[in-house]
């Protein structure tokens, strides 16, 4: 049986859908709580912290900047692709440790799930971001 060599073609169709598939799981961890914060002095004796108000420390940049980086991979303009994914992926990360500084005021608090689905979807736009940079360095995509 013959093997089909994937083209420069499939090989970016193959990494936009991992930048899909990152961008949906971002869009669903927004919606989740990331932080639950204790405070036994107020009724309710706590408050929740969601993604979408948590990203505005430069998260929503991050991610726009991202979904530019897919289209232009979609677009096969893989130079400039990788320099706006470098960029939403630095937004996000500090978005990220950002969240973990807010926290450290509060006394007692727990990080939820929702920001560990966000951190996983930020690694999952560096690693293709890594990907398409040796991708282009070994000249296996135009």
């Amino acid at each position: 049986m013959g093997e089909k060599n994937l083209d420069s073609e499939d090989r970016v169709l193959i990494i936009c859908t991992g930048y899909i598939a990152g961008i949906l799981l971002l869009l669903f961890s927004v919606a989740m709580p990331y932080i639950i914060v204790v405070k036994a002095t107020q009724s309710p004796p706590y408050e929740l912290y969601y993604g979408y108000f948590l990203l505005i420390f430069g998260g929503w940049f991050g991610f726009i900047f991202i979904l530019i980086s897919a289209i232009l991979l979609y677009h096969q303009k893989t130079g400039s692709s990788v320099l706006f994914g470098v960029l939403g992926c630095i937004l996000l990360i500090f978005n990220f440790l950002f969240i973990l500084y807010y926290c450290g005021r509060f006394d007692k608090y727990y990080i939820l799930l929702g920001y560990f689905i966000g951190l996983s979807a930020t690694l999952i736009f560096l690693h293709i971001n890594i990907l398409v940079i040796i991708f282009i360095k070994y000249k296996i995509v135009d």
